[in-house]
């Protein structure tokens, strides 16, 4: 009886000692990413959807101030918020030398609506 003891004892410190790995938790992801909230594009001149927004907003603001010949000159900051769609908070430099950060709202169809626009 006390030797069936002893080799369930080893198996079970055996078994514990081996699923000791299997146990681990997979990496976190990183600190600045928060459900729900903006992530930071890190890449911005490489993301393709950034590219439609910012090619949708050089069209809006060319618009909104009549001066249709001015266009994006570069990102500065770009952040993705995923909802129902996406949201994109952006800041631009336009060809003139103006700023804006705007935020853009592009849903499930890939429909691009401008959400704010405020020239810094």
């Amino acid at each position: 009886m006390i030797k069936y003891s002893i080799v369930l004892l080893v198996l079970v410190f055996s078994l514990s000692a081996c699923t000791d790995e299997a146990v681990k938790q997979p990496p976190s992801a990183p600190e600045a990413a928060i459900a729900g909230g903006y992530s930071r594009i890190t890449n911005p001149d490489a993301d393709e959807e950034l590219f439609q927004v910012t090619k949708f907003l050089g069209s809006e603001i060319g618009l909104q101030t009549g001066n249709t010949s001015m266009g994006v000159e570069k990102v500065l900051e770009a952040y993705r918020q995923v909802v129902a769609g996406i949201n994109y908070r952006v800041k631009l430099q336009m060809t003139d030398g103006s700023q804006y950060e705007a935020v853009v709202y592009m849903d499930l169809k890939d429909e691009i609506s401008l959400t704010s626009l405020e020239k810094l």
